[in-house]
C-alpha cells in the first residue's frame, strides 16, 4: 500500500528531517538592452521610448499633423525557398501617414544591435525608394 502525501505532508516530513534543500535565489531576468516593456492602451510596449513616441504620434493625430500611422509593420526582406533559406523579415516600428499623402517609416531604437543594421542594409537595398527614419533617445 502507497503513501498518499500531498505537496505539505512531504514538506514537513522533509522539514522534520532536516533535509530541507535551500530555496534557490529567483533573480528577476533583466532585458538584454535594459529596455523596460510596459503596458497602454491593451499593447505590450517594447520600452519606454517606443510609448512615449506612440503618445507623441496620438498628440500629432488629432492636431492634424499626422492622417494616421499604423505600427508592427512587416516589409518581406528576402523571400525564403525553403528550410535551408528561410524568409528574412524586417518588423517596422510605425509608418506614418502626412494629410499629403506621403508617409515615412520609423523605428525607435535605444542602441542599433548588429541585427537591426545588417536588416537595416537589406532594408536600404529592397526598397531602395523608402526611406527609414531612425530615433534614437535624444531624438525622442
Amino acid at each position: 500500500m502507497g503513501l498518499n502525501w500531498t505537496e505539505e505532508d512531504l514538506h514537513n516530513y522533509l522539514k522534520r528531517q532536516g533535509k530541507l534543500p535551500d530555496k534557490p535565489k529567483v533573480r528577476a531576468k533583466s532585458q538584454k538592452y535594459k529596455n523596460k516593456k510596459t503596458w497602454e492602451d491593451g499593447i505590450c510596449w517594447d520600452s519606454l521610448k517606443e510609448l512615449n513616441y506612440y503618445k507623441e504620434l496620438k498628440i500629432l493625430q488629432k492636431q492634424g499633423l499626422i492622417s494616421g500611422f499604423a505600427r508592427q509593420c512587416q516589409f518581406i526582406l528576402n523571400e525564403g525557398t525553403d528550410k535551408d533559406n528561410r524568409c528574412i523579415s524586417y518588423l517596422a516600428d510605425f509608418i506614418i501617414l502626412y494629410p499629403d499623402g506621403t508617409y515615412k517609416i520609423v523605428d525607435v531604437k535605444g542602441m542599433e544591435t548588429p541585427i537591426f543594421k545588417q536588416k537595416s542594409k537589406l532594408f536600404k537595398n529592397k526598397y531602395p525608394k523608402l526611406e527609414l527614419k531612425v530615433l534614437k533617445e535624444k531624438d525622442i
